[in-house]
């Protein structure tokens, strides 16, 4: 009985074995390739056939992209697959219902991504048509003039290593200047593609793909539902001088922000909304049925973006307007050579940028309230932060503190031990 009780396991055992080396069944269908705005970049996702429900932000740019390919589902993450290598575009224009009625009509467009790194949240654009491609080839000439200074920086520095050499054996007069490396592009622009450029307010759609008969392609349809924000406000990045990539995030108007002794902070602001998580996350893994489950009732806040350029800091202290900063570019250079160290300094542009913010000096002890006023002379909402400006710690006392123990103790044993030789 027990030996048959084993074979069976066993064979219970290969069976489940071979089922999970097996390959996943590959099914030929429509499938939607989706670049889904969260208000501040796109995220990739797909919606096989299986997946009627899609989730879009409203009054944003969002990409739909058609084709037939090969579908999978993936068990190890419970997810839809889709070979994109072998996929074929499916052609048509893509019908917008709402209420049963045409609402929009969608033709196919050629775009394509930038990305800029300068300022914080900066958002992600959608280029279409011409200008795709001329981002495109701008930031094309621009890797290659970079790639060529770093050629001739490499140059520079093996000249400066070999002259080093030389100054090292007489170290006599000034040493030679280490050459300043090049600084690449901080934008990326993704190579032109084509898909439907879908922008829609509010509300639930019926989206689906018609031919040039205007009969539905099979399997194309899908319901939309395009939903809102629950609110918005203004976050900021705060960087102190003197550690500015220790960054502080603040996304609490009610929060307040410190400041040790004197230094000048940076701080980066950036528009927020409190989103529904659960919407939220379908934007990015839609192909995961089981993705978001129990968020249905959560709200986060999430950056949507920098704040508009035209946008001004008030720096009010002890209750007088102090000064009023605009927005700047500004830039980290590392100081060359063996001393450590950096500078930061007045970027002559965007492209050459390594942040954006507004400059705060903190020269005084006390309360600093910080707020933005738009191009209008509003107070932008939920921009306003306290900033406590607190005297610097010297921290010796406290290493003494800690180290008293350990004297006491060589002390102690240094005293037993002549007791014993008494």
């Amino acid at each position: 009985m027990k030996r048959s009780l084993s074979f069976l396991l066993g064979l219970l055992f290969l069976a489940n074995s071979l089922a999970l080396a097996a390959p996943p069944k590959r099914v030929k269908q429509p499938v939607w390739n989706l670049s889904l705005s969260d208000g501040i970049s796109f995220s990739s996702t797909m919606a096989p056939k299986a997946i009627k429900q899609v989730y879009m932000l409203a009054d944003t740019t969002n990409v739909i992209e058609i084709a037939e390919t090969e579908v999978y589902w993936w068990d190890i993450t419970r997810e839809y697959m889709a070979d994109r290598e072998k996929k074929e575009i499916l052609k048509g224009k893509l019908e917008v219902l709402k209420n049963g009625k045409v609402f929009k009509t969608f033709e196919r467009t050629s775009f394509s991504f930038e990305s800029s790194y300068a300022r914080i949240y900066e958002t992600q654009k959608l280029l279409t048509g011409e200008e795709a491609r001329e981002a495109h080839k701008r930031y094309k000439e621009r890797v290659d003039k970079y790639w060529q200074d770093y050629m001739e920086y490499s140059k520079k520095q093996a000249e400066y290593e070999k002259a080093m050499e030389e100054y090292m054996k007489n170290p006599k007069g000034e040493a030679p200047k280490a050459p300043k490396p090049p600084q690449g592009p901080n934008f990326y622009v993704t190579e032109p593609s084509e898909g439907f450029i879908v922008y829609l307010p509010r509300g639930n759609y019926q989206v689906r793909l018609v031919d040039s008969r205007g009969k539905v392609v099979p399997d194309t349809e899908k319901n939309v539902e395009v939903w809102e924000p629950l609110r918005q406000g203004i976050g900021y990045v705060a960087r102190p001088e003197s550690r500015w990539t220790m960054q502080r995030q603040s996304t609490d108007p009610g929060e307040s922000l410190y400041a040790q002794g004197k230094e000048t902070v940076y701080f980066s602001a950036f528009v927020q909304s409190q989103f529904n998580e659960f919407k939220y996350t379908k934007l990015s893994k839609l192909s995961q049925p089981d993705s978001g489950k129990g968020s249905q009732y959560v709200y986060k806040w999430r950056p949507m973006g920098a704040v508009p350029e035209d946008y001004k800091m008030e720096i009010i202290f002890n209750g007088k307007l102090l000064k009023t900063v605009p927005l700047e570019h500004f830039t980290v250079e590392q100081i060359p050579g063996p001393n450590l160290g950096y500078n930061i300094v007045k970027a002559k542009d965007a492209e050459e940028a390594t942040f954006t913010a507004y400059e705060v000096p903190v020269e005084k002890q006390g309360t600093y309230i910080l707020r933005l006023r738009d191009n209008y002379g509003n107070i932008v909402p939920g921009s306003t932060r306290v900033l406590q400006s607190i005297p610097k710690v010297n921290p010796w006392p406290v290493y003494v503190m800690a180290l008293l123990p350990v004297f006491w103790g060589v002390y102690t044993i240094r005293m037993r031990r002549k007791i014993k030789q008494v």
